[in-house]
């Protein structure tokens, strides 16, 4: 009997109990959430030596940090969901072949897509980020820090493709190494580039953005060495950027509406960052640092939630939905309690993340009050970007989206432009964009097990037809 009519290589076995599969999700994404974390330190390393030039500069940097974070989710959760679920599914069933195929349209994709990139940033770039900041050294920064980021597009995609691709079929330890040589060169160049030291040109806040650039296409150089042995099933072959219609078509079914999740997620949070400099210079360099620590979790939450789309794939490969409807939940409830001490921690002391920068005390000040009122949100938050991750296994990525839209565009700029219209606080704005946030958390927690036996349903029909 072949491994698929078996039930799949993962699942030729005993059903495991809920505590053998909690121990399997976070043995999986311990690593990865480790190196993750490590791997977000380096956003606070550049945080800290951009404080370091004053007001302005962070600022510039504050306005152009959503843009790159979508840059970045683009292809480490766009398009690198879509490879990790379509890899996964059919590792999972055993076709290592159609896997094996895929891995070029994978390819083909982010590089076409960063490409594209590169060439929009160089063509209206400094355009856009005018639009925001207007003339003045918030814009100059903002143009400094972006340049080297976006032009440097395709080295990200391609670092960031091949560690999907790596943990796809379980290579966590080079994925994370990946991830870690990353943020240890980029930590390294920061003050190198940006102070010039040992002979390095002074470069100021564009070092920043240089330094994150040069520190991916170190990882995605080894990640190529990687690809190129022999030590797993997937390989760099020649044929590398061939582009396949049917992966395409599998990749883009996921990796489209996840696109326009974390566009509007990113879209929401530019305009939230534009309406929020009325607030003024200090308001907007707080608001950047609370974005900054909402992405180093949001990237921690990457690791657990890469566990769920390798091994809730690899379930939904094999037909096992009950292991993947277990998954998520397991994976929810760890993130609800690592979260819920996070923001205890947060509310306590919630000065302490803006002083770690060296703020001015007006930014600490304003950072404060945005961390009360902000840090209760975190956990519900938090739950919705994890089971995001379960939405997009199934290829129902587009109910993300649409909650993405809800919070951002139908709550949040709507509430935060109502605010000033009627000269309210900083404070009351935040608690507005904190509620926006516990909304999508609800209905991202309340469509989940609808959405999950839908998925079995049609399955089940596909078989019966079969």
């Amino acid at each position: 009997m072949s491994e698929v009519a078996r039930g799949g290589p993962a699942y030729g076995h005993a059903r495991p109990t809920s505590w053998e599969l909690a121990r399997k999700l976070l043995g999986f994404a311990f690593p990865t959430t480790l190196i993750m974390l490590l791997s977000g330190t380096s956003l606070v390393v550049d945080t800290y030596f951009v404080t370091g030039l004053g007001t302005s500069a962070l600022a510039g940097a504050s306005l152009v940090l959503p843009m790159y974070l979508l840059l970045v989710m683009a292809f480490g959760g766009g398009i690198g969901v879509g490879i990790s679920v379509v890899l996964s599914v059919r590792l999972g069933r055993g076709d290592e072949r159609a896997a094996q195929r895929a891995v070029g349209s994978s390819f083909a994709l982010a590089l076409g897509l960063a490409v594209a990139i590169a060439a929009g940033f160089a063509l209206g770039g400094r355009s856009l980020l005018a639009r925001a900041a207007g003339p003045g050294p918030v814009l100059e920064a903002a143009v400094s820090f972006a340049r080297p980021l976006f032009l440097g597009a395709p080295i990200i995609a391609s670092c960031l493709t091949i560690s999907n691709i790596l943990r796809s079929e379980k290579r966590l330890r080079e994925a994370a190494v990946m991830l870690l040589v990353s943020s240890i060169v980029n930590a390294a160049l920061n003050p190198i580039l940006i102070h010039g030291y040992f002979g390095a040109p002074v470069m100021g806040v564009a070092g920043a953005g240089l330094a994150t650039v040069l520190g991916f296409l170190v990882s995605a150089l080894l990640g190529v060495h990687y690809l190129r042995s022999d030590r797993g099933r997937l390989r760099l072959g020649a044929a590398v950027l061939r582009i396949d219609g049917d992966d395409v078509r599998a990749i883009g079914r996921i990796a489209l509406p996840t696109l326009a999740s974390y566009a509007a997620t990113s879209g929401s949070l530019i305009a939230v960052s534009v309406i929020w400099a009325r607030f003024g210079t200090d308001a907007l360099a707080a608001f950047g640092l609370l974005s900054r620590l909402e992405y180093v979790v949001t990237i921690v939450i990457y690791g657990i939630g890469s566990a769920i789309l390798t091994l809730g794939g690899e379930a939904l490969g094999a037909g096992e939905h009950r292991e993947l409807r277990r998954i998520c939940w397991i994976a929810a409830a760890t993130v609800a309690v690592s979260s819920s001490l996070l923001a205890v921690a947060l509310m306590s002391s919630p000065a302490a993340w803006f002083r770690m920068f060296g703020a001015s005390h007006s930014v600490v000040s304003s950072g404060a009050r945005y961390m009360l009122v902000s840090a209760p949100a975190f956990p519900v938050y938090f739950i919705a970007l994890t089971l995001n991750y379960g939405y997009q296994t199934v290829a129902r990525a587009h109910l993300p989206f649409f909650w993405a839209l809800l919070r951002g565009f139908v709550v949040a700029v709507p509430f935060v432009l109502l605010v000033l219209a009627f000269h309210g606080s900083d404070s009351v704005a935040a608690a507005g964009v904190a509620a926006s946030k516990v909304l999508q958390g609800l209905l991202a927690a309340a469509y989940l097990p609808r959405t999950l036996s839908r998925v079995r349903l049609e399955s089940s029909i596909s078989k019966s037809a079969e």
